[in-house]
């Protein structure tokens, strides 16, 4: 096996746009595919975006349903614990992570102070949050001489 994607699960159009934007700014990269207002997916990281107001209007509203999804989608869409995963923190790797969070604080994307971690070796990371709420923890080589740290 071999990974496909990994996903963020929107609730509607609003917030399928904005996730994506702020996607193509932490990766710095635009979508390879679009699949109406429904999916799109980066090739950097094998992400894509899904939004669930897609099936749910294409559910209520279209004629051959059957065509769209089978019954075992239908009798799972929407259910509790259906497209909710919170045990996956995304980790994305840069060279400079002091240049990378100026970059993400000058988008306006939400971050946290800089976070050390020193068991078996020095590690630095910060985390940035996506319109979702998704927890993106990034770390790299960090500067302490620099000023710039929050």
């Amino acid at each position: 096996m071999e990974l496909g994607s990994f996903y963020i699960v929107t609730k509607n159009y609003h917030s399928f746009k904005e996730t994506i934007e702020f996607y193509k700014n932490i990766l710095e990269e635009e979508p390879y595919l679009y699949n109406e207002a429904r999916w799109v997916e980066f090739k950097k990281f094998k992400l894509s975006v899904y939004c669930e107001e897609y099936d749910q209007k294409l559910i209520h509203e279209a004629e051959n349903i059957d065509k769209h999804f089978n019954k075992a989608y239908l009798d799972n869409f929407g259910k509790e614990g259906s497209l909710k995963n919170n045990a996956i923190i995304i980790n994305l790797y840069c060279e400079n992570l002091n240049h990378e969070y100026k970059r993400l604080k000058k988008l306006g994307i939400k971050v946290s102070e800089f976070m050390r971690v020193h068991t078996t070796n020095l590690y630095w990371y910060f985390n940035a949050y996506d319109p979702n709420g998704n927890v993106i923890e990034i770390t790299g080589n960090y500067n302490e001489e620099d000023q710039t740290k929050p």
